[in-house]
């Protein structure tokens, strides 16, 4: 969160003595590129052994890069890169398979194993186009046949579902596709039905208690589901999410009001 700062501070720049011989006589000064500095820093960003016990989280490291001044030295920037990868031993593992949906317009997205964590981010960000529809994930998931009929058959730990402030409302106009039935009146959200639906189909593959988790990114008044034992809210976002959600989806009840009320108000 530092590195603007620094650039702004002159921290990458050293201030030399003119080399010629003239100039010397003169104390004629110029502005060089502290690689010293510049080679400290990005070695403190991407430390292997300083990340894992600081639990920095990649999400904070893809904040700073996408927020990196043009001037930024491309070492620092490389070192971001770096570090978002080790941070990602930092992020808690979900317990089981868990779907991650998003509050937007179906799309089937090619991602390569190879990406790293940044470009993975850039690639998934050009997708996303489209009206807010809560229900589409569900409605995924819950297909038996066709290309999305895979998911039904798999077993799923539960769903994540990720918004903004408009969690509440379906993208306003009319599906004819049968796929897309079980909406409410009135744009009033289809969640509940498709999550009921999930439900009953994962019991069935031997899950005894699936999980939704709803993470409104800014929260207001609104929610797609009602707070049930099978189901939690979250408002805003912070690094004290990632516990909660496991804990949660792992049914470690104990777990899960430690980490609620750890959360720094």
């Amino acid at each position: 969160m530092s590195l603007n700062t620094l650039l702004r501070h002159d921290v990458f720049i050293v201030e030399q003595l003119s080399p010629t011989a003239h100039e010397r006589l003169g104390q004629s000064f110029y502005t060089g590129t502290d690689n010293a500095m510049i080679d400290y820093v990005a070695g403190h960003l991407a430390d292997r052994d300083a990340l894992p016990p600081s639990r920095q989280f990649p999400h904070q490291f893809l904040a700073a890069y996408m927020n990196a001044s043009d001037e930024d030295p491309s070492k620092i920037k490389t070192a971001l890169h770096d570090a978002a990868e080790i941070a990602c031993g930092n992020v808690p593992t979900l317990p089981g398979p868990v779907i991650i949906g998003l509050d937007t317009q179906a799309y089937k997205a090619q991602v390569d194993p190879s990406d790293s964590i940044l470009s993975l981010s850039a690639r998934l960000s050009k997708y996303g186009r489209g009206g807010t529809d809560c229900s589409l994930p569900f409605v995924e998931a819950n297909e038996i046949t066709g290309a999305s009929g895979r998911y039904a058959k798999q077993r799923f730990a539960g769903i994540v579902l990720v918004s903004d402030n408009e969690s509440w409302i379906t993208s306003g106009r009319p599906h004819f596709n049968s796929r897309y039935s079980g909406y409410g009146q009135n744009g009033s959200t289809g969640v509940m039905p498709q999550w009921e639906k999930f439900k009953k189909t994962q019991r069935g593959h031997g899950i005894a208690d699936p999980k939704l988790v709803c993470i409104d990114i800014q929260p207001y008044g609104t929610s797609q589901a009602p707070e049930r034992d099978d189901i939690l809210n979250i408002g805003g976002f912070s690094d004290a999410v990632f516990n909660v959600v496991s804990s949660f989806l792992g049914n470690d009840a104990s777990r899960f009001v430690r980490e609620v009320e750890s959360v720094q108000l």
